[in-house]
């Protein structure tokens, strides 16, 4: 069932190993029309809570075919689909991303739009009250225009990052510390110098000639981004800087699951041209709050480096001491700190479903079934799949212990640093993450183990535990595959996909002509870039498909 090709593990043998690590908010910037509480972006560290479930054996747990209390095996919500999601009138606190896809969020409850500024990104308001699809610029924000259906910005925002020579020599010659250093930032004629910081960011791009930033600015300072602590992210390995994008977007329109906002911004660095980047949000409290989730509840990053990393840390299988579950999970919210959740999520639950499994298939899941959001989980695999990338199996992805909508406590997921999507895979030949490959008929369920394999920490095994277990399981292996199916035929997928990255090539062409940094010579190699991006679209749908009936 899992069988792997020797390409494969060649490939994956690297995965995981992505370009990036993550270290009072203008709510316009989500498309909500209200003004946002800059104190949601205060982001302390956080704790743990306790074990949800009995994590008895399996004679307590419900059987392999029955379905947990709140898991729905009918088949997904795809794009606009409001399943699970609050009917006209429910409140909308923080964010229209809680509200049904075709609704915005006015005043505080989810119903007809009146402006864009209510609705999701990219979507209009039209004029029978519904957020979707724009037909002309009118039905957009004031700063954006329709382009092929969506509502993007006539051209990225310039922003200019002011450091003095020194300082950026500084963070150039200990491109591998996170050092510091003051900084000014200027976006829309505004000038935000409040304590202003910044950094470099990010994991193996760091080697890249064209950087990527971390800018942070004190709590309830005012700040451009979407977050006072802003990732700019270079895009230097993929030279349509579309991958990431579109990956997120994806999530957005096929779960709904919270997933970082995205847009392009044109930098300049002391008023000289550096380059066209791409801002992703920070996941903290502020992230949890917009998409109506609680900010106190524990959630973990998953983003180890070095031995950790290469040993698996974040497979989602027992460590050794409490202290290496903090080496290699970051908590980045909660009220707790003592990790005894996320202990008991893979102690109490996972492992004793890979001990019944008896390294065999098909797997069980009945403690897992419990205390994991199952719909959700499926939908981020199939997504994951669908878009081919494996980044999300040893690391980039963060976990969050959510109360389900009968207040039921289950671990939710988040993705993270996916420019390794799209077609792109980790570049073995060269040792990095360039883009210079087309892959396109990787199997969609990456990331589970061999019948026999041995697990333990250490382990040099590519897989997450999780993830074999879930797609291991008979039944819950069949609702993934019918979710794979459901994105590939969706509207969303075969028609306004292709015009999105049309639509987005137009708005970031002449950034990229200009970009001084990036790996494109002209425009020409530009366009090329892009088509290679239609082109895993085009033979991605086509591999996927014909698993489908």
């Amino acid at each position: 069932m899992w069988n792997k090709s020797s390409k494969l593990i060649a490939l994956l043998a690297f995965a995981g190993c992505g370009t990036e690590t993550p270290a009072g908010t203008d709510a316009a910037r989500f498309g909500d029309a209200r003004p946002a509480d800059p104190r949601m972006d205060a982001g302390s560290p956080a704790d743990a809570g306790e074990f949800i479930g009995d994590g008895g054996g399996a004679a307590d747990a419900p059987s392999l075919d029955a379905l947990a209390p709140g898991e729905d095996a009918s088949q997904p919500a795809i794009d606009g689909g409001d399943t699970g999601m609050p009917p006209v009138g429910a409140m909308c606190p923080n964010d229209p991303f809680v509200c049904a896809r075709d609704q915005g969020c006015v005043d505080g409850f989810c119903g007809a739009c009146r402006s864009a500024f209510q609705c999701r990104s990219l979507d209009a308001c039209r004029a029978d009250g519904t957020c979707g699809e724009c037909q002309n610029s009118g039905e957009c924000r004031s700063d954006e225009e329709c382009r092929r259906g969506f509502c993007l910005p006539g051209a990225p925002p310039i922003w200019d990052l002011r450091v003095t020579p020194a300082n950026f020599a500084r963070l150039e010659s200990n491109p591998d510390a996170d050092i510091f250093v003051p900084c000014g930032l200027t976006a829309g004629g505004v000038a935000y110098d409040r304590d202003c910081m910044v950094r470099l960011r990010g994991g193996s791009s760091r080697a890249f000639p064209k950087r990527s930033f971390r800018i942070e600015f004190p709590e309830n300072a005012d700040h451009p981004g979407f977050t006072r602590k802003i990732n700019l992210r270079a895009e230097y390995n993929d030279d349509s800087f579309l991958r990431n994008y579109l990956a997120h977007e994806s999530f957005r329109r096929f779960t709904e699951r919270p997933a970082p906002a995205t847009r392009f911004i044109r930098l300049t660095l002391n008023g000289r041209e550096y380059g066209l980047m791409l801002e992703v949000e920070r996941i903290g409290g502020r992230f949890l709050e917009r998409h109506g989730r609680d900010r106190d509840r524990s959630m973990y990053e998953a983003d180890p480096s070095g031995e950790l990393h290469t040993n698996g840390a974040t497979a989602l299988i027992p460590l050794p001491d409490v202290a290496t579950y903090r080496a290699a999970f970051d908590q980045t919210t909660g009220t707790r700190t003592d990790y005894s959740d996320l202990i008991a999520f893979i102690e109490q639950a996972i492992w004793p479903d890979w001990i019944d499994s008896a390294s065999r298939f098909p797997t069980r899941t009945t403690r897992i079934r419990t205390v994991l959001d199952v719909d959700g989980y499926l939908d981020y695999l199939a997504v994951y799949g669908v878009i081919q990338s494996s980044d999300h199996v040893k690391k980039n992805y963060y976990l969050s212990l959510q109360p389900d909508s009968g207040g039921t406590p289950r671990w939710e997921f988040y993705p993270w640093d996916m420019d390794l999507s799209f077609g792109c895979l980790w570049n073995v030949a060269e040792d990095n993450s360039i883009c210079n490959t087309l892959e396109t008929e990787f199997p969609n369920d990456i990331g589970g183990l061999s019948e026999g394999d041995m697990v333990n920490y250490p382990t040099e095994l590519f897989f997450n535990l999780l993830i074999h277990l879930v797609v291991g399981d008979t039944q819950l292996r069949g609702r993934h595959q019918d979710r794979i199916c459901a994105i590939v035929r969706s509207d969303f997928w075969t028609r306004r996909l292709p015009s999105l990255i049309d639509a987005l090539e137009e708005t970031i062409r002449d950034a990229v002509a200009a970009d001084p940094n990036d790996r494109n010579r002209n425009p020409a190699e530009f366009r090329a870039a892009v088509q290679t991006v239609r082109s895993f679209h085009a033979m991605r749908t086509t591999f996927l498909g014909a698993d489908c009936p």
